[in-house]
């Protein structure tokens, strides 16, 4: 059995292909499910790149420094969930301040203008 080698153009041409099946998917319907696979990944590297930045400052082990990264990681999502939430929310209160509003409490014709009759 040999031992698979690349060499650097054949990385080149792996992350061109993969960046181009990317780019197509991101065309198609199934772009919301490609966006969280990104998502996913980048978020996963950033727990990786936090890891090692906390073995190499700190000179921790690999499992303490995993356990706070994702913690980390974790708590920092939570808080952006709850950050978007509330935004949604106040966009949600100010969309149904702007909405007009028809009382039928005292009119004794149509409570609607689409309902007035017209000559």
């Amino acid at each position: 059995m040999g031992t698979l080698i690349a060499t650097a153009s054949q990385y080149w041409i792996m992350l061109g292909s993969m960046t181009l099946v990317l780019a197509v998917l991101m065309a198609t319907r199934y772009r919301p499910y490609v966006a969280f696979l990104l998502a996913g990944m980048v978020f996963w590297l950033l727990i990786e790149a936090s890891s090692h930045l906390l073995q190499w400052l700190f000179d921790m082990r690999s499992v303490p420094a995993y356990l706070i990264a994702g913690l980390t990681g974790l708590t920092l999502l939570t808080l952006w969930v709850v950050r978007q939430d509330r935004i949604r929310a106040q966009l949600a209160r100010e969309q149904a301040a702007r909405k007009p509003r028809f009382y039928a409490e005292h009119n004794p014709g149509p409570t609607h203008p689409s309902q007035q009759c017209r000559p």
